[in-house]
């Protein structure tokens, strides 16, 4: 059976996690989907990042000028792919968020989440009205919707509530890139030999980060040789507007030399900074899964998260947990792990346990069980 994975809507420059998803899903399917042949549709001369080796994966390259603009890209996934797909016999598309309505074949969509119903204010106003259109269209037009977590799962259900028989849930896994041998050499200078709390997001007001600034700012004199370094981009308007935010607290709580943005950074980096942590935080309000709290684990990296939307699922026991409305709360669990060594090295101990649960390979097997039951096949 072929199984076409959608990449049109990625282009240059990073799309996070629904992007990140695929990276690292493609390749585990080609491992273990030995009856499926993986056949990966993007634009010609884009998309290096998702170009493999492997021989197990196909790519379908559709000209470029079909992707000179957003209007030309939308055109192209709903008018020309379908015929691509019919004409390379490709028997299921797997695609995220939007699938091609008129394929003519099963569609698999992949929903991480639904922030467009939650925190609209976060989407450009001409993606959220597409996406408004369009995402109720393809769960209407697809065989089977594929979610990251139960609390998605859930979300999903609330809001399209006919969705229900056809959903399954993988879970999310480690980049690989992030598990070689990274040494301390290739941690940035700036951040050498000084304690520091992390935290890994984007700039969205959902990522909840003036919280976090906010209990940092509320810590005792004890504790005031830590520094906080914000490791993400803002991409967005309304993201820098939030940062723009972030920096004016920062400035009149006098926190400066303190609170770092260090901005996007290199998978190795991102391993070392992980490693020398001396805790993970996640203030988020809302997550479909919550992927660096996986990654914290896999690295040995204690995780504090708040105790709402998917985060305590995938925390499984081994993060301590805040109110993400109470910068109290969120202060004082900083407070216990940085006073104790003991709860740190028991959280890094279930951590290593809980992430060990989370692989691509695994995945990948639950993403081709809904490839199966969406054509009916049993490959």
């Amino acid at each position: 059976m072929r199984v076409g994975i959608n990449l049109l809507p990625y282009g240059f420059g990073h799309h996070g996690g629904a992007e990140v998803y695929l990276r690292n899903i493609i390749p585990a399917m080609g491992n273990i989907a030995n009856r499926h042949e993986i056949v990966l549709l993007k634009f010609k001369d884009r998309l290096s990042r998702f170009n493999s080796d492997d021989s197990k994966l196909s790519v379908i390259e559709i000209p470029f000028y079909f992707a000179s603009n957003r209007m030309m890209r939308i055109l192209s996934e709903q008018m020309f792919l379908p015929f691509i797909c019919r004409a390379r016999r490709i028997d299921c598309l797997v695609s995220n968020y939007v699938v091609p309505i008129f394929s003519g074949i099963p569609n698999v969509v992949i929903l991480h989440d639904m922030l467009l119903h939650r925190y609209p204010e976060v989407f450009e106003p001409s993606k959220l009205l597409y996406w408004k259109i369009m995402i109720p269209a393809s769960i209407r037009h697809s065989k089977a919707v594929v979610t990251v977590s139960r609390f998605s799962a859930q979300e999903i259900t609330t809001f399209y509530p006919k969705s229900a028989g056809k959903i399954f849930t993988t879970v999310e896994g480690v980049r690989p890139s992030l598990l070689k041998n990274n040494s301390d050499k290739d941690l940035t200078d700036n951040w050498v030999g000084i304690k520091y709390l992390l935290s890994v997001a984007t700039f969205g007001k959902h990522k909840n980060l003036l919280l976090l600034l906010k209990a940092f700012s509320m810590l005792p004199e004890d504790l005031m040789n830590l520094s906080l370094i914000l490791v993400g981009a803002a991409r967005t308007p309304e993201a820098l507007q939030y940062q723009a935010e972030l920096r004016r607290f920062i400035d009149q709580a006098g926190l400066a030399e303190k609170i770092k943005f260090a901005g996007h950074i290199s998978d190795a980096e991102m391993a070392v900074m992980y490693r020398h942590a001396l805790a993970c935080i996640l203030p988020s309000l809302y997550e479909g899964f919550g992927l660096p709290i996986i990654e914290a684990q896999t690295l040995g990296c204690p995780v504090i998260c708040s105790d709402t939307a998917s985060l305590p699922e995938v925390a499984g026991g081994a993060a301590l947990l805040f109110d993400p409305s109470s910068p109290e709360s969120l202060r004082d669990r900083i407070i216990e792990v940085a006073r104790d060594p003991a709860r740190r090295h028991k959280m890094v101990l279930a951590g290593f346990e809980n992430a060990s649960k989370y692989t691509w390979e695994k995945a990948a097997f639950q993403l081709v069980e809904a490839i199966n039951f969406a054509t009916g096949r049993n490959c």
